[in-house]
């Protein structure tokens, strides 16, 4: 009997042993080989996480692990890595680069990241959708983001700039010391949930308000669920792990139909990105802005005829949120950290605001417009910290690329290093200084433009580029018009980055000294 089960064993022992040597033989000679085969540059591999391991280990987060991969081949117009079992192309040419976003587009329509409708409906937006769902859901949208649109919310924006300005009075009161990262994810936390979700969420008077604490949960992904969300997606289908967590999921849903059931009851209309998104879920399309010309209406018009599910609409709105706070947070947060080692920079910037007021206290959109050179400090901000410091992109049919024999096969992932061409010395000298002067108008036109990518390009840019650049910019007028920024003791320079996100943004705690300034 026990010979038997002994026979038994070493036989299922046999077979695992085999199968565990012939995937090790697999990938180290044939899916670790592609790129040599090709005769194309590449990153060395670990068996099973490619050219993942840093990141897996904690030890980098995928945009400087990216980046230092740039570095090392750049003087190549792609080259290649392998996330786990899959290879990847980078690519360097910014030449190519615009092949690939805008006049190829058709090749590289889609991102080729994980979205699941049923396991995790969240994630179903605008930002992941692929093919023929992104498009007919970018057309309904792309109204909401008009600059008339955005303009209807200004008023909003404008009244939470100003418990910004009282809060931080309230922080100056007990300390000149002042813990700016948070109190600026509090800032853009109250702007999104208000906007997108129609509620005050007041995190800058309670920072432990639910929309605080979901928020940032949202984002507070393991590096390895991480890896697997971005670079094999199937895996978590195949175990039925969502990527967004289910207590999130179920906070932002709640929320999203508790808001639209009161407004439908009593009538109520905001004019704020969720009562556009009532009207797509309602008619099919939105109620048109004076900016939008007759052209487009009719062309809209064919288009959009059919509704928006609730389940979709609450999606967008969770993106909004998600992409809207972390990364206007983070830029604003980056940019008073240069703005404090920087005072010529932070005290020109400030006449040029007190200019533009001219002594008023209440802030109008066209002020904002009217303000060139807040616009080249916020460009530099995003040029040495893109919050998004790569873009991806999926080959939806064989592609060669020009002037080479090689073929990216249909499949393929591609990545462009974003934060590795944004600090690459021989497009942007010394890279590691802060100077807003590299965005004037002579400087901008020497420069290749798919160089610079804070909001990626192409008919997938970023939709809600207009309104997160007009949080940063409220912020900063805000603090600038009432408060001096400068370094202490505690404020660490550089700033890490943190390795648990895929986004750019500080590790820890970033304290600056801020001091009322004496009108």
């Amino acid at each position: 009997m026990w010979e038997l089960v002994e026979s038994v064993l070493h036989f299922k022992l046999f077979w695992i042993t085999s199968f565990v040597f012939a995937i090790y033989f697999y990938l180290k000679f044939v899916t670790y080989n592609y790129f040599k085969k090709n005769d194309i540059p590449a990153e060395d591999s670990i068996i099973p996480f490619g050219s993942l391991l840093p990141m897996a280990l904690g030890q980098k987060c995928i945009g400087h692990l990216i980046k230092e991969s740039y570095d090392r081949h750049k003087k190549h117009p792609f080259h290649g890595l392998y996330m786990l079992h899959t290879p990847e192309l980078i690519i360097n040419d910014p030449d190519l680069i615009r092949l690939i976003l805008v006049k190829d587009f058709n090749y590289f329509q889609d991102r080729g990241l994980h979205f699941n409708k049923e396991l995790d409906p969240l994630s179903a937006h605008l930002f992941f959708l692929p093919g023929e769902e992104w498009k007919h859901l970018r057309s309904k949208l792309s109204p909401t983001f008009t600059s008339g649109k955005i303009k209807q919310f200004f008023p909003l924006m404008e009244k939470i700039g100003k418990d910004l300005t009282r809060e931080l009075d309230i922080c100056v009161q007990k300390s000149n010391t002042v813990e700016i990262k948070d109190l600026m994810g509090r800032f853009t936390t109250d702007m999104i949930s208000s906007i997108a979700f129609g509620l005050e969420s007041n995190s800058l008077q309670n920072p432990n308000t639910d929309f605080r604490v979901y928020g940032k949960k949202s984002l507070d992904t393991h590096p390895v669920k991480a890896i697997f969300g971005f670079f094999w997606s199937r895996f978590l289908d195949i175990l039925r792990v969502p990527f967004t967590p289910k207590d999130v999921t179920h906070f932002f849903q709640t929320v999203f139909s508790d808001v639209i059931d009161h407004r439908r009851k009593n009538n109520t209309v905001r004019k704020d990105f969720l009562n556009l998104l009532i009207q797509l879920i309602d008619h099919g399309e939105v109620e048109r802005d004076e900016q939008t010309n007759n052209s487009q209406k009719k062309q809209q018009s064919a288009k959009i005829a059919d509704t928006i599910s609730m389940s979709a609409a609450c999606a967008q709105s969770f993106v909004f949120f998600i992409a809207g706070f972390e990364t206007s947070s983070s830029t604003t947060t980056y940019c008073l950290h240069e703005l404090a080692q920087n005072l010529e920079i932070q005290e020109k910037l400030r006449k040029e605001i007190n200019s533009t007021l001219g002594g008023r206290n209440t802030l109008t959109y066209e002020d904002i417009q009217g303000i060139s050179y807040l616009d080249k400090v916020v460009s530099e901000t995003l040029r040495k910290y893109p919050i998004l410091p790569i873009l991806n992109r999926i080959c939806l049919k064989d592609y060669q690329i020009p002037n080479s024999n090689f073929y990216i096969k249909k499949g393929m992932k591609i990545i462009i290093p974003v934060l590795g061409l944004h600090n690459d010395p021989n497009i942007y000298p010394n890279p590691e200084e802060f100077r807003p002067e590299r965005f004037d108008s002579d400087q901008v036109a020497k420069r290749n433009s798919f160089a610079y990518l804070p909001f990626g390009e192409g008919p997938r840019i970023c939709i809600g580029k207009r309104f997160g650049l007009l949080q940063v910019k409220v912020a900063l007028i805000k603090i600038l018009t009432e408060f001096k920024i400068t370094i202490c003791e505690k404020t660490e320079i550089p700033l890490k980055p943190t390795k648990r996100n895929i986004l750019i943004m500080p590790e820890s705690d970033v304290f600056l000294r801020v001091e009322r300034l004496i009108k």
